[in-house]
């Protein structure tokens, strides 16, 4: 961020103006800061916030450094083989003005010790350690390190110290911001009234100004890792004016990960520092590389993710990897251990990951976390770590092979393998394949059709008009046009019947129904539980659906959540992404309190939600996302609550005549769907007005009760059925809903698709 050009005074004294009830605002306390002034009050608090943060952490005035100068493109002056290397940055400053953290130093001479046993090239390691850490220095050595970075090498990097961010340790109150506007020195009889006149009402201003502050101090949330140069003093638990806080920041970490990708290489982030799993290396990196990747938090489950969900294959311009991992969560300190006899003090993340290390010196990357989540757990009130990764397939200090193709590296999924030839008796043919080999695909070919590969490495294509043909050729590319694995699929023979609906392997409903909610602001709600249990027993009894995740080797897990937290609903989610495959449908119905925000979309809100604080909910991009990283072919959305219309980005096609109605039921159903339901647009809806049930709730159940055919499309549902009676139903008790349906555009949806209920069972 940039320094603003005004001063605070210039700024903050306009809000006091609206802040003063009776001098120009409407007076009301405990009134929204839009009552009390608009968004210029926002605009203000937000400004002072930001030059406070940039007062105390100067390294957030410029932008980050995104390590593309040119020291970066300079050659390489290091001597070396033509067999990929592994390179290491050490960063362990010693802090005189901070805490003095002797572990720091003991973590750089063991890790110095331990890259050298390991063979790392001399040249190739720097250790930066004591009171030379400036951010100047650290900037350098991450500079000075790329040239000589090349494709399938290794570069790891640690850092061992502290680290915050504005909004974490030093949040100011609303008494701040008066000390500011109201300097004594200003003796201006009208500026003395108003700072007079607002001391007075800071009780009733608290209420309206409290979210917008918090808001703003939110957007300095990014984590600062220590220079050695900070130097921190508080009084009364806020920063007094000899501090500066400086350092690498979070986003030049990522954009050096990025860097060292795009060569080729391969990065690994090891972080031992306070919440070093707010740094998110991997989302930052999704905004270059979508989809797929894995992660690990200890906290919230038991074991790491089945490796099916292996690997981040949307590529970037490079092809490189990365891993991170972190010795706290983003709400945890990172500690020193003790000192003991056979030991100096360490960072206690460090010493755990230096034992394994140590035990398993060549363990894959899941099995090095579980280890050194495993010697975390035994130390007394220490902190969870956090493990991420774009590719599993990694191993410290372990530069990857190299790519050799491979037939069995493609595994088919359909057409069915058999012995011989695969008989084909329709007019086309759709064909699924799996990338299962160590490269890190880009796209796939079928049949000379270029087609996208899935987080897990999927890859279709349905083949029209292949009379004549034998054999079907499959090939997997990197980023760089490798070819990375072929197979040839053959075929015989076909029919001009027309195609069946596909095969459905299982089918679930995810019902989410939030009633009692912890907050004031969010009053309990009438129906919503009522409305999960009757549509649950309505699939599952006439659609065959089921509410429940089972595995041979994994922990049952219901899809039934009431009164559902943020993290329940997320783990669900993570839950479904790890298991659901392609052939598996997937319905999400949620009931409960909504939000809206102009400028960032629709949000449910979990029962935790915090009134005025959005990142306590559950956000449509977040949605948007998952949805997007789940396998399934076919998933419908139902949203039952405020705002619900602000989840989609999109509209929808018409559907065909009837007379082509199973031809395109056909066909639509082998297209990816991700569709939604709303029970009204961006306005608020009826909690209630269906006889126990919500206004809308009503119209589904009954909808889905008494469609006539026994095969329909979730359009023909809605258009047919659920539209007509919400509209009716609810005109005529209050202003009305007007419910919707929609494509959910960026989370896969192909044009043409329908999401399809099929009766399994007599009702």
């Amino acid at each position: 961020m940039k320094r603003a050009s005004k001063s605070i005074g210039q700024r903050v004294l306009p809000a006091v103006l609206c802040l003063v009830a009776w001098w120009t605002c409407p007076a009301m306390a405990g009134a929204s800061t839009e009552q009390f002034c608009g968004s210029e009050c926002k605009g203000v608090i937000r400004d002072w916030v930001d030059d406070d943060a940039v007062r105390y952490f100067p390294v957030l005035a410029e932008p980050a450094y995104r390590f593309d100068s040119a020291a970066t493109q300079a050659p390489c002056n290091v001597k070396r083989g033509r067999e990929p290397a592994v390179h290491a940055v050490v960063m362990a400053p010693f802090y005189r003005g901070f805490i003095e953290l002797p572990g720091t130093q003991n973590d750089a001479k063991l890790l110095k010790g331990y890259f050298t046993d390991r063979g790392v090239q001399r040249d190739f390691l720097r250790v930066l350690d004591g009171d030379r850490v400036t951010r100047k220095k650290m900037l350098a050595a991450l500079d000075e390190t790329l040239p000589c970075v090349r494709e399938r090498d290794q570069l790891v990097f640690v850092f061992t110290g502290g680290s915050t961010s504005y909004g974490r340790w030093f949040k100011p109150g609303l008494e701040n911001m008066e000390a500011a506007a109201c300097d004594a020195g200003n003796s201006s009889d009208v500026v003395q009234r108003m700072c007079k006149a607002l001391r007075a009402q800071v009780a009733a201003v608290d209420e309206a100004f409290i979210g917008p502050l918090n808001d703003a101090i939110g957007g300095n949330d990014e984590l600062v890792h220590f220079s050695s140069e900070v130097s921190i003093n508080v009084d009364d638990g806020r920063l007094n004016a000899d501090t500066v806080v400086t350092g690498l920041r979070a986003s030049e970490v990522a954009n050096f990960v990025t860097q060292v990708r795009n060569r080729g290489a391969d990065a690994f982030v090891v972080l031992d520092t306070n919440f070093a799993a707010a740094n998110d290396l991997l989302n930052l990196q999704r905004s270059a590389v979508p989809d797929g990747g894995w992660e690990w938090n200890p906290k919230f489950e038991e074991a790491p993710a089945a490796a099916s969900t292996d690997g981040n294959l949307a590529a970037l311009y490079g092809s490189g990897q990365m891993a991170a991992f972190y010795a706290a969560n983003a709400t945890e300190m990172a500690l020193e251990s003790p000192a003991g006899a056979d030991r100096p003090v360490l960072g206690n993340f460090m010493f755990a990951f230096t034992e394994s290390l140590r035990q398993s010196p060549g363990t894959g990357l899941v099995e090095l976390a579980q280890s050194v989540a495993a010697a975390m757990a035994k130390t007394a009130g220490n902190s969870t770590p956090v493990f991420e990764a774009s590719f599993t397939g990694l191993r410290f200090l372990t530069p990857r092979e190299a790519i050799q193709p491979r037939e069995q590296d493609i595994e088919v999924i359909a057409p069915a393998q058999m012995r011989g030839a695969v008989t084909v008796e329709a007019q086309s043919l759709e064909v699924i394949g799996r990338y299962v080999g160590k490269g890190k695909p880009s796209f796939a070919n079928i049949d000379g059709q270029p087609v996208n590969i899935d987080g897990n490495g999927q890859f279709r294509a349905v083949l029209e008009d292949i009379g004549g043909k034998t054999a079907i050729q499959l090939r997997v590319y990197s980023a760089t046009n490798q070819q990375l694995a072929a197979r040839s699929l053959q075929i015989m023979g076909k029919s001009a019947e027309e195609d069946d609906l596909p095969v459905t392997k299982g089918r679930y409903a995810l019902i989410i129904t939030n009633q009692e909610y912890s907050e004031d602001a969010f009053p309990d709600l009438l129906t919503p539980k009522a409305d999960g249990d009757a549509i649950a027993a309505l699939l599952t009894g006439k659609f065959g659906f089921k509410t429940v995740l089972e595995g041979e080797k994994t922990a049952q897990v219901s899809l039934r959540l009431n009164n559902a937290s943020k993290a329940q609903i997320q783990n669900v989610l993570f839950q479904v992404r790890r298991r659901l495959t392609a052939e598996d449908q997937l319905i999400v119905y949620y009931a409960g309190h909504g939000e809206n925000d102009p400028d960032l979309g629709a949000y449910w809100v979990p029962v935790d939600g915090q009134p005025n604080t959005d990142f306590t909910w559950y956000a449509a991009d977040d949605i948007t996302r998952e949805l997007k990283r789940i396998n399934s072919l076919s998933v419908l959305v139902i949203s039952d609550s405020c705002y619900a219309g602000g989840l989609s980005r999109g509209g929808l096609e018409e559907k065909p005549a009837k007379s082509a109605r199973d031809r395109y039921l056909a066909k639509a159903s082998r297209l990816k769907s991700r569709q939604l339901i709303t029970s009204g647009g961006e306005e608020p809806v009826a909690d209630g007005g269906g006889g126990g049930h919500s206004v809308f709730a009503r119209a589904l159940i009954e909808a889905l009760s008494s469609m006539p055919e026994a095969t329909f499309t979730a359009s023909e549902l809605f258009e047919e059925k659920v539209k007509p009676a919400v509209i009716s139903a609810a005109n005529s008790v209050s202003e009305g809903q007007i419910p919707g349906f929609y494509r959910i555009s960026r989370s896969g949806d192909e044009p043409g698709s329908e999401f399809i209920f099929e009766v399994s069972k007599a009702p």
